[in-house]
């Protein structure tokens, strides 16, 4: 399924901000084939921000966070924490009213 495809199935459920997110990041873990762990990472870093945010939001230590994120970074070639925010948002942006 791709982006499009998931933004008007939740259409007619929940459009929040946070719905929409979680609809990209899943699109971008998709496409970058990214494991679970990894995505799960990256969720936090872009909900939470920081490496020591997302290491205490996901009771992880934040080396363990910045090898999730180097393994992200290789898979999408991305250069760093905000070049992958980017990217995801760029796969699938939010609406214009968000």
């Amino acid at each position: 399924m791709n982006c499009k495809d998931q933004q008007t199935s939740f259409a007619s459920q929940d459009n929040s901000p946070y719905t929409q997110t979680r609809s990209a990041i899943e699109t971008f873990a998709e496409t970058y084939r990214l494991t679970p762990t990894e995505m799960r990472v990256l969720e936090a870093v872009v909900e939470v921000g920081g490496i020591r945010d997302t290491a205490a939001a996901l009771a992880i230590s934040p080396t363990t966070v910045k090898t999730h994120l180097r393994h992200i970074y290789q898979k999408t070639r991305a250069k760093g924490q905000v070049d992958v925010v980017r990217m995801v948002y760029r796969l699938c942006p939010r609406s214009p009213e968000q």
